[in-house]
């Protein structure tokens, strides 16, 4: 069983050319348009990565760095509606089932999800 990583990772070249070809492969799924307002995407719009759940090292050590960077916890979209993705850690309930759809989606993928989900049912 594979082991989540709970600390910020520097990417090395390797690490970046999974980055390019996720958002490469999430730009065609999305049709080469923003999944918030539809607008194409190019030259004057270029494509962005938002986290639904922010990138911050806090959430990080907290649900890790693979669910964190998982494509379930990303849209394509300008820069004009990269904020308006993120969802706030407020709103509790809609937090943990998003983390949770991540979290399954990690056990699938062969991952121990213990500690993701011990900090999931912490977030009730």
């Amino acid at each position: 069983m594979k082991e989540l990583t709970f600390k910020n990772k520097k990417l090395n070249f390797s690490d970046k050319l999974e980055v390019i070809e996720l958002k490469r492969s999430m730009i065609i799924e999305a049709g080469n348009r923003c999944s918030v307002c539809g607008e194409l995407l190019g030259t004057h719009k270029p494509a962005e990565l938002a986290h639904i759940l922010a990138k911050h090292k806090n959430n990080i050590q907290k649900f890790s760095y693979e669910a964190i960077h998982s494509p379930l916890n990303m849209r394509i979209t300008c820069s004009t509606c990269n904020p308006r993705v993120m969802i706030n850690r407020s709103r509790k309930e809609l937090v943990r089932q998003h983390l949770q759809t991540i979290a399954d989606d990690l056990s699938d993928q062969g991952y121990d999800t213990t500690q993701l989900q011990l900090e999931i049912d912490r977030e009730i």
